[in-house]
C-alpha cells in the first residue's frame, strides 16, 4: 500500500537560478495531483549509406509539470500568486492584506526548486518557473486551481522530507462571488452565475533559455512573453435583461467591451474561506466573445461567454489581486 504521508509538493524560492537553496524554507502545498516529469528528444543520425539509424543521443533535457489543488489562502498559493504577478505589497495587521500587481521587470518573477515526494523518494526539479495559472468555481465543488511549470532537467532522486501543511480550509463554491462593473463581495454580487474559469498565461519562451554546450539546464530562466488573461462565465439562464450590470445576450451578440477601473472593474471575483481569508481579483478592461445559449432535449437553457482581458492604459495593468490571510511578510521575500 502507498505511504500517503510521504506524498507532497513544495516550492523553494531560488536566490541563484537553477540552484537548490536547501534549508527549511520549503512551502508545502495541499495538492490533489501532480505530473512533473523530465522530457527529452532522441536525436538520431541518418545518412544515405545506412539502411537504419546507427547513432543516437539524448536531446536537451528539461522538466514540465502541473499541480492541481483546491485554493487555500496559505503560503503555497500565495507564492503562486506572487509568481504570476511579481509584486506583493503587504499592509494591515492580522489578517494581513497582500496586494499583487503586475511586474514590468521579469527579474522580479521568482524561480523555484520544486520537490515532489513520491512514496519512497523525493524527485527534484530545479530552475522551475510558473508558466500558467488557472482558477475556477463550479456548483458543489471546491474552488479549484492549477499551476503549470517548466524547468531544468530532473536532478537525482533524494531522501524524503517531512512535510508541513496548512490547517486552513479550502475555499468552495458556497462563498464564491462574481460581479460586473463593480467590486464583488459576499453581500454585493451577481445572482445568476453558475460557474467561472480564469487563466493567466506568462507564455514562457523555452527556446530562448537554451544555449550551446548545455544539455540539461537553461542558461537563464525561460523568459516570459506576452502576458495573457482569459476566462469564461456561465449563467444559469440567458440574460436578456440585466439585474446588476450583467452583460446581456444582445449586448454580447453585438460585441461588447467594458472599460472600467480597479475600483469598479469590468469583472470582479471574490472568494472566501470559512475563516477570515479572502481572495479578490479585479479585471478592469474586458473584451467579451460571442455568447452561447442553446437548448438540447429537456435541459434548461443556460448562457455562457468567453472573455479576454485587455491591458488598461489608465490603470497601468490587466488585473490586480488581493489576498487576505495570516502571513505578515511580502510573498516576494518568501
Amino acid at each position: 500500500m502507498a505511504n500517503l504521508a510521504t506524498r507532497y509538493v513544495y516550492l523553494n524560492t531560488e536566490t541563484t537560478y537553477g540552484t537548490d537553496p536547501g534549508g527549511s524554507s520549503q512551502l508545502y502545498g495541499e495538492v490533489d495531483d501532480e505530473s512533473f516529469q523530465q522530457n527529452f528528444d532522441i536525436v538520431l543520425r541518418e545518412d544515405m549509406s545506412s539502411y537504419s539509424n546507427k547513432q543516437a543521443f539524448e536531446g536537451f533535457k528539461h522538466s514540465t509539470g502541473d499541480v492541481n489543488f483546491a485554493f487555500i489562502a496559505d503560503d503555497f498559493c500565495g507564492k503562486i500568486l506572487d509568481a504570476i504577478y511579481g509584486v506583493d505589497t503587504t499592509t494591515g495587521t492580522n489578517p494581513y492584506t497582500h496586494t499583487f500587481t503586475e511586474t514590468v521587470d521579469e527579474a522580479t518573477l521568482p524561480t523555484f526548486t520544486i520537490g515532489v515526494g513520491r512514496d519512497s523518494k523525493e524527485h527534484l526539479y530545479k530552475g522551475c518557473v510558473l508558466d500558467t495559472f488557472s482558477i475556477g468555481a463550479n456548483i458543489n465543488e471546491y474552488v479549484m486551481a492549477s499551476a503549470s511549470f517548466v524547468g531544468n532537467g530532473e536532478a537525482s532522486t533524494t531522501t524524503l522530507k517531512t512535510p508541513s501543511f496548512s490547517t486552513l480550509d479550502a475555499m468552495h463554491f458556497g462563498k464564491a462571488y462574481v460581479r460586473f462593473e463593480a467590486t464583488a463581495s459576499s453581500s454585493s454580487n451577481a445572482a445568476m452565475i453558475k460557474s467561472f474559469n480564469l487563466e493567466f498565461n506568462r507564455n514562457r519562451d523555452v527556446d530562448n533559455g537554451k544555449t550551446l554546450g548545455n544539455e540539461s539546464a537553461f542558461q537563464r530562466a525561460p523568459p516570459p512573453q506576452r502576458f495573457e488573461i482569459s476566462g469564461s462565465i456561465e449563467f444559469y439562464k440567458p440574460v436578456y435583461t440585466a439585474v446588476d450590470n450583467e452583460p446581456t445576450y444582445d449586448e454580447l451578440r453585438a460585441g461588447l467591451q467594458v472599460d472600467g477601473t480597479f475600483s469598479s472593474p469590468a469583472i470582479s471575483i471574490h472568494l472566501e474561506d470559512e475563516g477570515a481569508a479572502t481572495l479578490n481579483i479585479a479585471l478592469p478592461k474586458v473584451q467579451y466573445g460571442t455568447p452561447t445559449s442553446t437548448i438540447s432535449g429537456r435541459d434548461a437553457q443556460v448562457m455562457s461567454v468567453d472573455f479576454t482581458v485587455i491591458y488598461d492604459v489608465s490603470e497601468s495593468g490587466c488585473s490586480k489581486c488581493i489576498l487576505v490571510n495570516t502571513q505578515s511578510s511580502d510573498y516576494d521575500s518568501l
